[in-house]
């Protein structure tokens, strides 16, 4: 076999893997998406109504979404939002929470003499 049938044959098993993803995001086709990735489903009534740039975005969305790779992600119970979980976001370093004995207090009202 030649290098260019090679490259063609390996270009049709590429854009094979790609129409299957697509096929996979409507929930048709060979394969079906995990629990992992349920939320980037399409039911097929709306995939055919939506504009084919919408479609692309919703493609390129899912085939990006690395968000449960991550071990400090948070998603939501509907699973359309994930969030990097930072526990220490807004804290200057070495900061700690000061008692209420340490809090300074300005008296409320002057007293008259």
């Amino acid at each position: 076999m030649d290098l260019g049938k090679f490259i063609s044959k390996v270009e049709q098993i590429v854009d094979g893997e790609r129409m299957e993803r697509c096929w996979a995001v409507r929930g048709t086709g060979n394969f079906r998406l995990t629990e992992q990735f349920k939320h980037h489903q399409v039911s097929i009534d709306l995939w055919e109504m939506i504009s084919e740039e919408q479609r692309e975005r919703k493609i390129k969305k899912f085939l990006c979404d690395y968000w449960k790779s991550h071990p400090n992600v948070v998603v939501s119970t509907d699973g359309l939002r994930a969030l990097i979980k930072t526990p220490s976001v807004g804290k200057k370093p070495c900061q700690r929470k000061r008692k209420r004995a340490e809090r300074s207090r300005t008296p409320s009202a002057k007293r008259k003499l």
